[in-house]
């Protein structure tokens, strides 16, 4: 099966699982449903809410797109919202009428609702949602698929690194055995934290883990003061999801001569071009291939193999996460710290480590999880 390999991803927000939205009047079926073109291809368009160029993971995602296209023999179309929340919805409902479309492929939470609505008039209309999860248990949802990373296990590696790297002696790195995360918020995000819990104590059980939240996905200068607490606390690299907020714990790590590891985007490529310094500070970032995710999705598609009304995660055995391999990574890991990165990989991979998860366990499970690690405030 042909995969679509990435180094770069830009910011992208989270995913989250949700709850059946409410109807909007009686069911419309789409105007031609089925909607194959004259010469009996399939159609297929991918909604974005933001612009082509202006976010290196929609160019990323669109390209996954289009090859798809050109490889299974269906036309592809993008339509950029340009972040014009007036017309998410409407323009969703529009390609649903039109009758165009076989297929309209979206993501991210802010294109969540616009496709419950559209759901809701016309259940002959297929969708794929990625980054996301719906509520299949509605009944709702029998002309979707949704697809998401499995971002706890991409971040039991950054575990795996921050562990390697606190204990290695190299500069910019002290004696103390503490590493530490920020999140945005607690709840979903907790999921980053459970893999990155449990990848730094599968190196070291005696790796204390500091985590804070940062109430925000924009207060850079927020998450910069929880930074420099942690690195305070002894913490020498921390793992910040908590979105463009990122930069704050970037430029904290600059100040304190210390690293930190990114999310959702190469980080370090997105601020070189101004602070090479900072761009140095940031090790790697955790990121989502949605690249390969939707092409192997939209192959299935092609083939009519793919099972509407269900929910797909991709782990690090059908390459649905990575840490970002650029210059920077090259620079702080060597060859040791390689070669573990790789065995914590093909460990989970192979289903030896079954690293915890927030998603769908109890309260009590969860206390269970996070009481491995301290929280810093």
């Amino acid at each position: 099966m042909k995969k679509i390999l990435t180094v770069l991803l830009s910011v992208s927000l989270l995913g989250s699982l949700l709850a059946a939205c409410g109807g909007k009047g009686d069911p419309k079926p789409s105007a031609n449903p089925g909607g194959e073109s004259a010469e009996g291809k399939k159609n297929v368009v991918y909604v974005t809410s933001s612009s082509l160029g202006d976010d290196p993971l929609v160019d990323l995602v669109w390209d996954s797109v289009k090859q798809a296209g050109e490889d299974f023999d269906m036309n592809t179309k993008c339509i950029e919202l340009n972040n014009d929340t007036s017309l998410y919805a409407s323009s969703v409902i529009d390609l649903c009428e039109s009758g165009e479309w076989d297929l309209i492929v979206t993501g991210f939470f802010q294109m969540i609702d616009p496709v419950c609505e559209a759901v809701e008039e016309y259940p002959d209309q297929q969708f794929m949602v990625f980054d996301s999860s719906l509520d299949y248990s509605t009944g709702l949802y029998n002309n979707c698929v949704s697809v998401e990373g499995l971002q706890n296990e991409g971040s039991f590696l950054a575990g795996v690194l921050g562990a390697c790297l606190t204990t290695s002696g190299k500069p910019g790195f002290n004696d103390d055995k503490v590493i530490g995360c920020i999140m945005a918020n607690p709840g979903m995000l907790d999921d980053f934290l459970a893999g990155y819990i449990d990848g730094a104590k599968w190196v070291d059980p005696a790796i204390e883990v500091l985590y804070s939240y940062n109430g925000s996905f924009s207060d850079t200068a927020g998450a910069s003061e929880h930074a420099l607490a942690q690195y305070n606390r002894g913490a020498d690299i921390v793992y910040s999801v908590n979105g463009a907020a990122g930069l704050g714990v970037a430029d904290a790590a600059l100040q304190a001569n210390h690293y930190m590891i990114g999310v959702d985007t190469d980080l370090a490529a997105e601020v070189s071009g101004n602070n090479a310094a900072m761009a140095e500070r940031i090790v790697t970032s955790v990121c989502k291939d949605f690249g390969t995710i939707l092409y192997d999705q939209l192959e299935k598609y092609a083939a009519g193999t793919l099972e509407f009304g269900k929910h797909t995660r991709y782990g690090l055995a059908e390459h649905g996460m990575f840490l970002v391999d650029n210059q920077y990574f090259q620079a702080v890991l060597d060859e040791d710290i390689k070669a573990k990165l790789k065995q914590a990989e093909e460990a989970i991979a192979s289903g030896e480590v079954k690293v915890s998860t927030v998603i769908g366990a109890t309260d009590e499970e969860i206390a269970a999880i996070l009481s491995r690690a301290s929280a810093a405030g």
